[in-house]
């Protein structure tokens, strides 16, 4: 296990061999369970079981690259889908806004068919992880959606 300072000042820790990071404050402890199926098409099928007893689903969508948009769109419609893990918040990332062009808020919206999702609880924010856009922002939502659970 390895420690970083972020530059929230938070404590991370990450254990290479589980993809689990978390993340602490002296109040507020984060886990993050990381899922990588969607490159995998074989392990689609098993999102459900590890999202199950989640308090938060995190969903990426490359906001670069509007090919893949379909994909991601019929990943997402899976999940919400599922009954057992429709009540669960969805936080859905629009990543790399610091590459020109990529869609907005509004495209990734609509792209994704979110207007059409009633059950469910989700946001849309748009990040650059690399450059550490928006993240501040995603850590307070998180930390008020646990407090809320």
């Amino acid at each position: 296990m390895s420690l970083a300072q972020s530059p929230l000042g938070d404590v991370h820790s990450r254990d290479e061999s589980s993809d689990v990071v978390q993340m602490a404050t002296s109040t507020t402890k984060l886990t993050l369970f990381q899922t990588q199926f969607i490159r995998f098409a074989r392990h689609r099928s098993e999102w459900a079981r590890y999202v199950d007893g989640s308090d938060v689903v995190i969903f990426v969508v490359d906001v670069s690259d509007p090919s893949k948009l379909p994909t991601a769109q019929a990943e997402l419609s899976v999940l919400l889908a599922n009954d057992a893990i429709n009540h669960i918040p969805f936080l859905i990332l629009g990543n790399k806004i610091d590459v020109n062009p990529h869609l907005n808020e509004v495209e990734l919206i609509q792209g994704l068919l979110l207007t059409d999702v009633v059950k469910t609880p989700w946001i849309v924010m748009p990040i650059s992880a690399i450059k550490s856009v928006g993240i501040e922002s995603v850590i307070e939502w998180l930390v008020n959606v646990g407090k809320n659970t």
